[in-house]
């Protein structure tokens, strides 16, 4: 693999040095961190050094995916925020409200702040602004097979965790 992922530490770092342009991102554990208990065993691997939790493409706007959709939006609008909510059994509520039941979730306010701040403490965002965001995105799933990447993941290591989790972002 030969991109080259810069970081982003959302606690000390301003969200301006994320390009608004497309691209590839992971996020990773802060050194010490660890994901919440669950109940199925997983194993979170590593690259640059860090443990990779998960792969994403911008395809637009780096910035706007990861900084405003992660890092401050809701499970509404970020699938890895909703697979994040899982491990504290956070529950779904209706995104829509002239709409309940469309299928469109998030977590209650205080559920969703608390994401943030957890977020915040425990994640490192790294960034590679690039045009080929997609075929690069399939690379980095078969090759880190990350935990929290549900689709485009058939990687038989993790397969019962992935099975867990997407049982519980269908409850």
């Amino acid at each position: 693999m030969n991109l080259i992922f810069n970081k982003y530490d959302p606690a000390i770092d301003d969200y301006h040095i994320i390009p608004e342009a497309p691209g590839n991102y992971l996020l990773a554990l802060k050194p010490g961190c660890r994901l919440p208990d669950c109940p199925i065993d997983y194993v979170i691997p590593e690259y640059m050094g860090l443990r990779i939790i998960y792969t994403g493409v911008a395809s637009l706007n780096l910035r706007q995916r990861d900084f405003r959709a992660h890092f401050k939006g809701t499970a509404g609008r970020s699938t890895l925020r909703k697979s994040l909510g899982c491990f504290w059994g956070y529950k779904f509520i209706p995104r829509d409200k002239h709409h309940p039941d469309n299928g469109k979730v998030m977590y209650s306010a205080s559920d969703e702040a608390a994401l943030s701040d957890w977020m915040k403490e425990n994640l490192l965002l790294l960034f590679c602004a690039n045009d080929n965001f997609e075929n690069n995105e399939d690379i980095l799933i078969k090759e880190l097979n990350p935990p929290l990447n549900l689709s485009k993941n058939h990687n038989a290591v993790n397969a019962e965790f992935r099975q867990w989790l997407t049982s519980q972002r269908t409850r």
